[in-house]
């Protein structure tokens, strides 16, 4: 008698972590070459050493079917203590990084790669590239009018982010519209959580419905799109979401929705009974962690960017009320000792540099000045190699000018009324300046330390003062508007 065929039921639970995708697919290929040989192996050891053995099983000899270990390349191992010596002696062989790829794929892993451990080498990935991705920073904030019971203590508190509780709600949420891969790690060194999302657009959750939607090439080329990074950091009401910005991450129509889906679930996972909260744009994006953590973090930089980081980062003990320009002039020079040492390095070149563009080379006495002045401008921000830059900074100007000059007879008796005479007193032109570059505050920076700036008449947000990078300028000072999600 023939076994009767099983049956695939819609269902609300998440992609398990044991669900397997096969070893010859091109997302685990992929996945794996970019990895560095060493992280490989150290990965390899991670999985060997995991207490549940189901989310990374090894292909062992007593598992296998029909094991003919005088045919097979990579003969199976009987344990995995003998597979974790194998790998250490690895790393002591001189070996391509293609030959422990095979060894995995082909040999001890050949039954397919779990979710798990396709998170685990993407996520091994991410820390080690750190502008592998670009976020956007989000704040958590309570949304307004709820029970006019509670204390505004109540009102303005947020929600303690509890693991397993968040998951479960998002799960919840995100369920009915698509099937999802969680998983959740912890970051100690950053002292931050990182949530990976693995988007997959069917009502089941086995392997034949994951094998067939991979069949239909919905993951050959835009494979990134389904995959949605959300970081929490500790102690701080942020949230860092990440965005498609790479062109191997072109998301057609269909993959945005997916995603958007998610990110509107988040807001929905915190809130509870009497207590809602959204998500507001706070006009930041970066492609490194550590500028977002620097901007919008748990520290003390969030509000003193610019020159004001001087009293953040402790250089200066005193008051920021309490101003005295020679107090503050000196623990930026020793502050900035290596700093200046870098730019006496390439500044032979500058002077040439600023003859081609028609300004005139600094003395040493100027030079001098112009640093003191960028340091007291940029304070402890805006120095190469900090890995606290951002790559774009978007900037409108919205201000009105005014004509002083009285209009000719002739244009007034073009317009007629007070509504056009008001016309030809003021002016509003359309000015967008967009600076790029690997660390534009840094580049800013050098252009004042060079005299290509004024820095002493420089509007506060070419410092990065606002930590923003999209804004507009009104009347001097930078705004931004913030969407809520």
């Amino acid at each position: 008698m023939a076994p009767r065929p099983r049956l695939s039921l819609p269902t609300a639970a998440p992609l398990p972590h044991t669900l397997r995708l096969p070893a010859d697919h091109s997302s685990v290929l992929r996945t794996l070459s970019k990895l560095s040989r060493s992280s490989l192996l150290a990965l390899v050891q991670q999985w060997l050493r995991q207490p549940d053995k189901s989310l990374c099983s090894p292909c062992l000899a007593e598992d296998a079917e029909n094991n003919d270990a005088d045919d097979d390349i990579y003969p199976l191992a009987q344990n995995t203590e003998e597979l974790q010596d194998l790998y250490l002696k690895l790393q002591e062989r001189k070996s391509g990084k293609r030959d422990v790829i095979d060894r995995i794929l082909e040999g001890d892993w050949r039954q397919g790669i779990t979710l798990y451990q396709l998170a685990t080498a993407d996520l091994l990935y991410l820390l080690e590239h750190n502008s592998s991705q670009k976020w956007t920073a989000m704040k958590l904030a309570s949304i307004a009018g709820q029970d006019d019971n509670l204390t505004r203590e109540a009102k303005e508190s947020l929600p303690r982010f509890h693991a397993p509780t968040f998951l479960r709600n998002l799960q919840s949420e995100v369920a009915p519209l698509v099937k999802a891969h969680y998983y959740l790690a912890r970051v100690e060194p950053l002292s931050l959580a990182i949530l990976r999302v693995h988007i997959h657009d069917s009502p089941y959750n086995n392997q034949r419905s994951m094998l067939d939607h991979l069949s239909n090439g919905a993951q050959t080329s835009g494979d990134g799109s389904r995959v949605l990074y959300v970081v929490f950091p500790d102690n701080c009401p942020m949230v860092y979401i990440s965005l498609i910005s790479s062109p191997g991450q072109a998301a057609g129509v269909e993959g945005r929705n997916l995603r958007r889906m998610v990110i509107e679930a988040l807001p929905r996972a915190f809130s509870r009974s009497r207590a809602r909260y959204s998500l507001e744009s706070t006009s930041l994006t970066a492609r490194s962690l550590s500028a977002l953590l620097a901007l919008r973090g748990p520290g003390r930089g969030n509000n003193a960017a610019g020159g004001w980081s001087i009293f953040a980062e402790g250089t200066v003990e005193d008051s920021p009320l309490n101003h005295v320009e020679p107090s503050m002039r000196e623990p930026i020079a020793n502050e900035d000792s290596e700093h200046n040492s870098d730019n006496e390095k390439v500044g032979d070149s500058i002077p040439a540099k600023l003859q081609a563009i028609g300004l005139p080379a600094a003395d040493e006495a100027t030079k001098k000045r112009l640093i003191e002045i960028a340091g007291g401008r940029f304070g402890c921000t805006g120095l190469e190699g900090d890995g606290k830059g951002i790559e774009r900074l978007d900037i409108r100007l919205k201000d009105q000018g005014s004509r002083d000059e009285q209009p000719s007879e002739s244009r007034l008796s073009l317009q007629q009324g007070t509504e056009q005479d008001s016309l030809l007193k003021t002016w509003s032109p359309q000015v967008q300046l967009a600076f790029h570059g690997s660390h534009v505050i840094a580049g800013i920076r050098r252009l004042v330390e060079t005299g290509a700036v004024d820095g002493e008449k420089m509007p506060s947000w070419m410092t990065g003062e606002a930590g923003v990078s999209v804004g507009v300028v009104q009347e001097g000072k930078i705004k931004d508007d913030n969407p809520t999600v």
